[in-house]
């Protein structure tokens, strides 16, 4: 049996407003770049950050086994916070980077909450703690994300990626209310959004997170926000 997904009051706002909208009816601040094949988005957009540098900070939400943070790494030699909450992945990531002292690897996932939780891992590209009846599963750790940066002692992320295969309706909903957002100058997020109302919930999202940051490229499997000025 699946988690039943909290929407937050003012997240449903918002999704009354879009289901009002007609299909054509784009808010300002969105913006397509383009298809992600169409616009090779793995070499053009995936790892290209020339705002990092090694004073750069960068958190990773779904770490899986370390390519993309390895990828930055090599790129611009920030200190990397990955945190994946899957052992199996998160070993790997581990052997993959090991020789990397900036990059630090956390046996666990960020959200709203501290809990621990049955994790079903599918053994594909990732794992998620809304799918615990997938098999195998392990029962693994999910920190609250003011927590984590309280404990961490960092104020400031300059990059934050999120790929946590639905946990991004949790944490994202998380980081507006509680304007901790407000510590990130740019998101990369991808959506993982099966279902018609799972749409209606992200866009309600999406929604929020423009009020302090705009959207700068959207390519369908990922998209990037910069804090405004």
């Amino acid at each position: 049996m699946t988690e039943e997904r909290y929407i937050d009051p003012t997240i449903e706002r918002y999704i009354r407003l879009w289901k009002e909208r007609v299909s054509t009816d784009r808010p300002d601040w969105y913006v397509w770049t383009g298809g992600w094949y169409e616009m090779q988005g793995d070499s053009q957009y995936y790892c290209v950050w020339p705002s990092l540098d090694e004073d750069s900070i960068v958190f990773e939400a779904g770490g899986y086994e370390g390519a993309w943070a390895k990828r930055i790494a090599d790129a611009y030699d920030p200190t990397i916070h990955s945190f994946e909450p899957a052992p199996r992945a998160h070993k790997m990531a581990v052997d993959k980077l090991v020789s990397y002292p900036k990059v630090h690897l956390h046996l666990y996932g960020l959200g709203a909450t501290n809990e621990t939780l049955p994790l079903g891992d599918s053994d594909r590209d990732g794992a998620s703690f809304l799918k615990p009846d997938e098999r195998p599963f392990v029962m693994a750790e999910k920190r609250c994300f003011g927590d984590v940066m309280d404990e961490l002692g960092v104020e400031h992320i300059d990059l934050f990626s999120i790929n946590i295969e639905g946990g991004e309706y949790e944490l994202l909903p998380y980081l507006t209310k509680t304007r901790r957002i407000k510590q990130i100058d740019r998101l990369m997020i991808q959506w993982h959004a099966p279902g018609t109302e799972d749409v209606m919930v992200q866009m309600g999202v999406q929604e929020r997170i423009a009020e302090t940051h705009r959207m700068t490229w959207n390519l369908g499997a990922w998209e990037a926000w910069e804090k405004k000025e």
